[in-house]
């Protein structure tokens, strides 16, 4: 088991693009200078743990993207951060000349006492130097930051830059929790953007960002986690029972078929799950989610990408299926497909949504006895499908009980999807022994 983590810091890097944050960060976080690096997309964060007076730190750093183009999206991410690098390049007046809007920005969105650096990045290139260094202390100390000059690829000062914030961060939490005097407590300056309590015998970390419980849980498991395998159901279901009722109708069954649309809907699927991980990230609601992909890979950008190519074979794959039949309605099927997953990512609210489900699942048992009264379904698939009505009232009663319960109406999608796959399952054995001549 990892050792456990006594703190957890997040620091965010902002200023101009192509002032050296993504270098920094790779110099702190890996030791590592690259020559052909690329302008970072969105967010990106990387994690150090380190030792600080006999506690252990952990590090988290935010590289945020410098465009202009990104600046709505990375506002969402000063909240939380109690420690900020404000990099400029001292070969680019303009980006020095850029600072004041970056700190105002900063100021509006993160916590009040954050720890703020001015760091005065490629100081290796003095011949080219644009900011006089005492331009930049000036500024730092009329505004209250700390400052120093650094160099990604010479390696000069980052070390020291990082660890002059996170110990500060450190004395300044350490001195709001562990003060014996309430009035020099009360007078202490206080880090609300992360909540952090110092452990005592037997207590556990709690922070706002990924912590010592955190370091508890495997890599793997937060990755079989966050797969939500019982949602492919949505899948496999609708597919199964399409394929029992065209069985029924003609005692056939493409099986090659079958398994090509089956997986290019799990693709399909996958492609919702990890948008929605990047919604939820750009919208914040992520930040604490130990299962968000984004979180566990530490990458925003590689998320999106994946979650494109899972979309791009998906769409491949059922275009091979329906060309294979010549039937071209499948445009019609993915374009409502879509749709509904955007519509997934809508917050509707927990008591609409709790209606939703009480609407559907009622109709879903209305619909089952016109078509078993009208001879539209075998009788073996009306009789089976009716033995799943008590998980039906289930699911309606579970979440217009507890759609008020934050943590309880986490658990409502779980049992949608059983009710699905139950209730699918029934439905596709009817047909299977409809075709049988078993008619109940």
């Amino acid at each position: 088991m990892a050792e456990k983590i006594d703190y957890v810091f997040k620091v965010v890097l902002i200023g101009d693009s192509a002032v050296g944050k993504s270098q920094i960060l790779a110099r702190f976080a890996r030791n590592e200078f690259s020559l052909d690096s690329k302008a970072t997309i969105g967010v990106e964060f990387q994690t150090r743990t380190l030792q600080i007076q006999q506690k252990r730190i952990k590090a988290q750093i935010w590289d945020t993207a410098g465009q202009e183009r990104y600046r709505a999206v990375t506002s969402a991410y000063y909240r939380g951060a109690v420690g900020a690098l404000l990099v400029y390049d001292i070969t680019k007046r303009q980006s020095f000349d850029h600072i004041p809007r970056w700190l105002d920005e900063l100021r509006s969105h993160a916590d009040k006492n954050i720890v703020i650096m001015l760091v005065g990045n490629k100081s290796d290139l003095e011949d080219q130097r644009a900011v006089a260094t005492e331009d930049a202390r000036e500024f730092a100390q009329k505004e209250g930051l700390f400052f120093l000059e650094t160099s990604a690829l010479e390696a000069t000062n980052v070390e020291t830059a990082f660890q002059t914030v996170l110990t500060e961060i450190f004395n300044i939490v350490n001195r709001r929790n562990l003060s014996s005097d309430p009035r020099a407590s009360a007078n202490a300056p206080a880090l609300s953007g992360t909540k952090i309590v110092v452990p005592g015998p037997g207590q556990e970390v709690q922070t706002s960002s990924l912590g010592a419980a955190d370091e508890e849980i495997s890599r793997a498991t937060l990755l079989w986690r966050a797969a939500k395998l019982p949602i492919y159901s949505v899948a496999l279901v609708p597919l199964t029972v399409g394929s029992a009722a065209a069985y029924l109708q003609t005692g056939l069954f493409f099986g090659k078929r079958y398994l090509v649309l089956l997986a290019a809907s799990a693709l399909v699927i996958t492609w919702l799950n990890l948008s929605n991980d990047v919604y939820d990230f750009d919208t914040g609601a992520d930040r604490d989610k130990k299962e968000s992909v984004v979180n566990i890979i530490g990458s925003r950008t590689v998320t999106q990408i994946a979650a494109y190519i899972c979309l791009a074979l998906g769409f491949m794959g059922i275009v091979w299926a329906f060309a294979e039949a010549r039937d071209t309605r499948f445009l019609l099927l993915i374009t409502y497909a879509i749709i509904c997953g955007y519509v997934y990512q809508v917050r509707i609210g927990t008591e609409a949504g709790s209606r939703i489900v009480k609407f559907g699942v009622t109709s879903l048992y209305v619909l089952l006895l016109v078509f078993g009264l009208s001879k539209a379904l075998p009788s073996t698939c009306v009789f089976l499908c009716a033995l799943t009505a008590p998980m039906g009232k289930l699911v309606a009663d579970f979440v217009e009980q507890n759609h008020n319960d934050n943590i309880k109406i986490f658990m409502a999608k779980y049992y949608c999807v059983r009710l699905h796959a139950i209730f699918g399952a029934a439905l596709a054995f009817g047909f299977f022994l409809g075709r049988r001549g078993i008619t109940g």
